[in-house]
């Protein structure tokens, strides 16, 4: 991975689906989903920042953890957040409940000369897999103190990219890079997969 791109993980959203449940911490087969997905990127990535409100949950990690800074509790508080906590120039940004997140398409994404560069898969925008840079808070800003909290909203105010990709193409295990977990559905699922006896 280039040694310039960081990696930002939204670990604040509360699974509402999943009975109000932090969804970084819910265990799949024994091991929290957090702990699955920083497996497979602290091999990849020198610098990785959490986004969380409750850095108290999240010692075990050892990593540092970037509060809000905006007043709305959105994915796009969270995103001000890393950019603004970063080392890096730019940032691979992607939720903590996504843990076939693809690293290929993560550098595919950080080689565009852009502010931000997003991959449209056929459901559209593809937002928290994406790639940012430190550049975009002005913008995020100024989205925020209009009231535009959508992750989008700010991508028309920067040299922003849109690159249709294929999941199929990028996926690098049993799961597509944009699967995340929301319903219980999507738990029973990964339980299958990482824990293949269950029923």
């Amino acid at each position: 991975m280039k040694s310039d791109l960081a990696c930002g993980i939204l670990a604040g959203g509360a699974g509402t689906r999943l009975g109000g449940r932090e969804k970084a911490l819910i265990e799949v087969a024994g091991k929290p989903v957090l702990a699955r997905l920083l497996d497979r990127l602290r091999p990849r990535f020198p610098e990785i920042v959490l986004s969380t409100n409750r850095p108290e949950l999240f010692d075990w990690t050892g990593l540092p953890c970037a509060p809000d800074r905006l007043t709305v509790r959105s994915p796009l508080a969270g995103l001000h957040g890393i950019l603004s906590a970063l080392r890096a120039p730019k940032v691979f940004v992607l939720g903590c409940d996504m843990p076939g997140a693809s690293l290929g398409l993560a550098e595919r994404l950080a080689r565009e000369d852009a502010d931000a560069a997003l991959p449209v898969s056929p459901s559209g925008d593809e937002p928290l897999h994406a790639v940012y840079s430190t550049s975009c808070l002005p913008a995020i800003e100024g989205a925020a103190a209009t009231g535009r909290w959508k992750m989008t909203d700010f991508l028309s105010d920067v040299r922003a990219v849109r690159v249709p990709v294929n999941p199929a193409e990028w996926t690098e295990g049993p799961l597509s890079p944009f699967f995340n977990l929301n319903t219980p559905a999507d738990l029973a699922l990964l339980e299958r997969i990482y824990h293949p006896d269950s029923k």
